[in-house]
C-alpha cells in the first residue's frame, strides 16, 4: 500500500483546532470536587472505622509503585472529564494545572480529616497531638501497613526520613497524576469550536479494495506471476481512481458526486479477509453543525495476520456531505 498515490495531505481546518477563546471551567472543577470527595470521603471512612489502622489509599505494589493512589485518583478525576465531555468544554492547559493543584490539595485535605477523626487524642499519653506530629507519625508508618506484595525478591526498604517522605511525595504525586488521566483522554479528542462541543468518535464508514486475493506466489510460473501481477496492478488503480473521485467530490462539494462516488465502498463486505490491500476512510464529526473530518488510511495485513493502518490523508468534508455518509447505506447483494 506504499505505493498509492495520495494526494498532498490537508491541513486541519481552524474549525477543529483548540479554541483561543477562554471558556470558564469552574463546572468542570466542581464536577470533579464531587468525585473527589466521594472518593477521599470512602477512604477517610474505611481509615476510622479501622481505628487508623488501615489507610487503603496507601496500599503498593512491592514496596514501590503506589497503586492504591493511582487508581483512586482516576477514579476521583473521573468527574472532570465527564463534565469536559457533556458540557463541550475544553481541556486548557491552565485547567490541568489547576486541577493537578486542586487533587494535591484535596489529598491533604483527606489527610487532616483523618487526623480530626483518628489521630488528635495519642493513644499512650492521652494528650492532644499536634497536626505535624501525627502527619510525621502516619508518614513514617506509610511503608509497614497495607502493602501488596507478591513474589521472594519483594523486601522492605531501609527506614529512614528520606524514604518515608519520598514516598509520601510519590503517593501525592501518583494520586494527583491519577486524576488527570481521565481528563487527559477526553481533552485529546478533536474539539469544534464553533459549536464549543467534542467530535463524534471516528468510525469507519468506508472501505476501497486496492489488492487482489492474497496467493501463494511459490507454486506460480512465470505467466502465472504476470497474471497476478497484473491483477495486482488493476486492484491498485481501481483504488487510486475511487480515492481521486472522493477527493474531487468533497473538493468540489458536490453531495451528488460524492454520494455517487462512495455508493459501492460502504459495505464493509467489499473488503474480504484474503484481499492483501485496502483503504479504510474514517470520519469524526461535529453533532451540531455536522461539519467532519474524514481520515484515509491505508491498510495491509501484518505478519501475525493483524491489521496494520497508517494514516495517509485527513480532509474536511461539509455538513451536506457529512449527511450522505449518516445515511443508512444501500443495500447490496
Amino acid at each position: 500500500m506504499s505505493n498509492i498515490d495520495w494526494q498532498p495531505r490537508d491541513e486541519v481546518h481552524p474549525l477543529f483546532s483548540r479554541p483561543k477563546s477562554k471558556r470558564p471551567g469552574l463546572l468542570v472543577i466542581l464536577g470533579g470536587l464531587v468525585t473527589t470527595a466521594l472518593v477521599l470521603g470512602i477512604n477517610v471512612g474505611v481509615n476510622v472505622l479501622t481505628g487508623g489502622d488501615f489507610d487503603p489509599i496507601g496500599l503498593y505494589v512491592c514496596f514501590l509503585i503506589p497503586i492504591a493512589a493511582i487508581l483512586m485518583g482516576v477514579a476521583a478525576g473521573f468527574g472532570y472529564s465527564f463534565v469536559s465531555w457533556r458540557r463541550g468544554i475544553p481541556v486548557s492547559i491552565g485547567l490541568v494545572i489547576v486541577v493537578f493543584v486542586l487533587q494535591a490539595g484535596a489529598y491533604f485535605l483527606a489527610l487532616y480529616a483523618d487526623y480530626h477523626l483518628v489521630g488528635p487524642i495519642d493513644k499512650r499519653t492521652g494528650e492532644a497531638t499536634p497536626f505535624l506530629s501525627y502527619y510525621n507519625r502516619v508518614t513514617h508508618g506509610i511503608t509497614q501497613q497495607g502493602l501488596l506484595c507478591h513474589g521472594t525478591s519483594c523486601h522492605t526498604p531501609r527506614k529512614s526520613d528520606q524514604v518515608d517522605y519520598g514516598r509520601r511525595a510519590l503517593e501525592i504525586l501518583a494520586f494527583a497524576a491519577g486524576s488527570l488521566i481521565p481528563l487527559l483522554i477526553v481533552g485529546g479528542h478533536e474539539y469544534c469550536d464553533r459549536c464549543r462541543v467534542y467530535l463524534k468518535r471516528e468510525k469507519c464508514v468506508l472501505w476501497i479494495r486496492a489488492g487482489s486475493p492474497i496467493l501463494n506466489t511459490k507454486r506460480m510460473n512465470h505467466d502465472q506471476l504476470a497474471r497476478y501481477g497484473k491483477l495486482q496492478g488493476d486492484a491498485k488503480r481501481a483504488a487510486d481512481e475511487a480515492s481521486a473521485a472522493i477527493q474531487f467530490a468533497i473538493k468540489e462539494v458536490d453531495p451528488v458526486a460524492f454520494e455517487e462516488a462512495v455508493y459501492y465502498f460502504r459495505d464493509p463486505n467489499v473488503v474480504q479477509n484474503n484481499i492483501g490491500a485496502w483503504i479504510e476512510i474514517g470520519m469524526l464529526y461535529c453533532p451540531r453543525c455536522q461539519q467532519g473530518i474524514l481520515k484515509f488510511y491505508a491498510c495491509t495485513w501484518g505478519e501475525e495476520g493483524e491489521t496494520v493502518r497508517e494514516l495517509r490523508l485527513e480532509q474536511i468534508i461539509t455538513p451536506e456531505l457529512t449527511r450522505v455518509l449518516l445515511q443508512d447505506p444501500p443495500v447490496t447483494e
